[in-house]
């Protein structure tokens, strides 16, 4: 009898844990898992913890075939997308317990994402590869990371009406 080698990557709730471990000790208050063994593979997919405060600048992946899945897991996260001008044009509430447990988000369109719940658990996928300074166009109507105002886009992500502009950046 053959016997092969594979290289099965599980994820268990003890990894889970250690991760959840890791965004509460981060400043970011996020950590991700991958899967992928590189950065240049041609699919990205990871595991994604992140807490309530997290604030993730609102991009888009310029490439035609940079497309970006969510995938709830546990928690509660709220993904938005924007037209060009940063006005908020949809909502999607992603909850493993309603009917809500994924979004695609199609290239060159600006998103974002907020969590309501601490220590959501998406996992997310992309094409890959990976690279770090074309991987997104981040827009410029939206502070960046740890600026006085990120807590106010948060909440517009959470609350903001739709067909509504982002606060005074």
């Amino acid at each position: 009898m053959r016997r092969y080698r594979l290289n099965i990557k599980n994820v268990d709730q003890a990894q889970i844990a250690k991760l959840i471990q890791a965004a509460n000790n981060s400043e970011r208050k996020r950590t991700n898992f991958n899967l992928h063994p590189e950065l240049d593979d041609p699919v990205n997919r990871f595991f994604n913890v992140m807490l309530s405060g997290t604030y993730v600048r609102p991009h888009r992946h310029c490439t035609d075939n940079r497309w970006e899945l969510f995938v709830i897991v546990h928690g509660e996260a709220v993904v938005v997308c924007f037209d060009d001008e940063g006005v908020l044009i949809n909502r999607h509430v992603l909850n493993p317990d309603t009917a809500n447990i994924a979004v695609e988000i199609p290239a060159n369109t600006w998103h974002s994402i907020a969590i309501t719940e601490d220590n959501t658990v998406l996992f997310e996928s992309k094409p890959g590869p990976y690279l770090v300074e074309s991987d997104k166009d981040f827009a410029q109507w939206a502070p960046e990371e740890n600026e006085y105002n990120t807590p106010q886009f948060i909440e517009w992500f959470i609350c903001g009406k739709i067909g509504s502009s982002p606060p005074e950046n």
